[in-house]
Formats: structure tokens, C-alpha cells, sequence
């Protein structure tokens, strides 16, 4: 910046005062640099020439989170978020600042699931097979085990319906289906666990994330 000359005095120049700056020789005011706000950071310092620039912090999505924080000088950093591979589940959920961990499913061993008047069992070479009476009328068909169910690793019964889990994530259903219990939702993917209720089911994925459905009479299809 500059003083400028009178009749008894010479010019007197000056660089700008910390904070400020001028991109003209000799000029006779230093504006300000630019102040970042919130949500922002310094992506280039200031100087006495140049002023100081800012760029709004990168915003994490809903698959990532804050791995590296932002300071008054650099950018926030996003990892996305790890998904439990086939044959894992997650242990502990992730958090805006902290990442999703997996472990390994417990090993496959035969078991049995009872219903109200069936029951069914999955045996050591992930065969399913179901007795019982099916009902009076023999109409809910929860002892007919469907074709095609994949290699099972888990069964889950239900009143008068039936589920069985896959080694790839799949959820098959067969048997009552009053309330819609035993309609699996087109968009259920990667299930590691599957529970049936009286009559409705909620399967959990290897995201963590809860999907319910049936009858929700006491809100028990609403996962909270």
C-alpha cells in the first residue's frame, strides 16, 4: 500500500499488513482476504499479492465415512464404507467417523426349526425336509419343501410358514401366507440371518441393515 506525496512530504510505500492484500504496485488500499466459513476450508493461502481461496469441505455419502478430519487448511477425507463379504457379517456397526468390521459367520451345522403343527430340518449336506400336518385342509403347504432352495445354511419357522437361508444370501419362503408373511421383498439381498415370528420375519444383511415384513398388528414388522 502507499502514503501518498503531499507538497512537503515524498511518497511512502509499504507492503499490505498481514491478512490483507493488493494485486496492483503502488495500490492505495489492501482489501481483506477472503474468510472461509463454515463448511469450508483454506485450499489456497492468502499472501500480500493474491488472496486466499476457499472450497467447501467434501461431504461423506451415506457408504462412506470420515476417515481423515478436516482442519482449517485441508479437506475432509471419505473411505467407503467395507461390506461384509459372502460368509460374513457385521460385528460392529459403522459410525460417520469410523468404519464397518466383519467376522466370519459361524460354521454350518445340521439343524431342526419347529413351527406350530410342522417341522423342519436341514441335515449335514444342507438337505431340507419338513413333516407334519400341514393343516386341516392341507392348503398353507408348509411341509412341501420347494425345489431349487440352493445350498441351505439356515431354517427359521414360523407359525404355519417356513424360511430357508442360502450360503449366497438368498431367502426362500413357503407355507401360510395370511399377511403376506411368506412374500419375500424383491429387494432382500445378502441376508446372513433370517427369523420367522408367528406371522411375520425379519432378515438382517450383511450391512447390518434389518428388513421386516407379515403382520405388524403390534408394529413388529417396523424395525425401529
Amino acid at each position: 500500500m502507499r502514503a501518498e506525496a503531499t507538497a512537503t512530504s515524498n511518497r511512502e510505500c509499504a507492503p499490505c499488513a498481514s491478512g490483507t492484500f493488493s494485486t496492483v504496485t503502488h495500490a492505495s488500499d489492501c482489501p481483506a482476504w477472503t474468510e472461509c466459513v463454515a463448511e469450508e476450508f483454506v485450499a489456497s493461502p492468502g499472501s500480500t499479492t493474491s488472496d486466499q481461496e476457499c472450497s467447501a469441505l467434501t461431504v461423506c455419502t451415506q457408504d462412506e465415512y470420515q476417515s481423515v478430519a478436516p482442519t482449517p487448511t485441508s479437506d475432509r477425507e471419505c473411505t467407503a464404507l467395507t461390506i461384509c463379504a459372502p460368509g460374513e457379517m457385521e460385528s460392529t456397526p459403522p459410525t460417520p467417523t469410523s468404519g464397518r468390521e466383519c467376522i466370519a459367520l459361524p460354521p454350518f451345522e445340521a439343524h431342526v426349526s419347529t413351527g406350530e403343527t410342522h417341522t423342519c430340518m436341514v441335515n449335514e449336506n444342507h438337505d431340507v425336509s419338513c413333516w407334519g400336518q400341514p393343516n386341516a385342509n392341507n392348503d398353507y403347504g408348509q411341509t412341501s419343501v420347494p425345489e431349487s432352495l440352493g445350498t441351505v445354511v439356515q431354517l427359521s419357522a414360523g407359525y404355519n410358514h417356513m424360511y430357508a437361508l442360502s450360503e449366497d444370501g438368498r431367502v426362500s419362503c413357503w407355507g401360510m401366507n395370511t399377511y403376506d408373511q411368506s412374500d419375500v421383498p424383491t429387494e432382500l439381498d445378502n441376508v446372513v440371518q433370517v427369523s420367522a415370528g408367528g406371522d411375520h420375519s425379519c432378515a438382517i444383511n450383511n450391512a447390518g441393515e434389518v428388513t421386516c415384513w407379515g403382520d405388524n398388528g403390534y408394529l413388529q414388522s417396523t424395525p425401529p
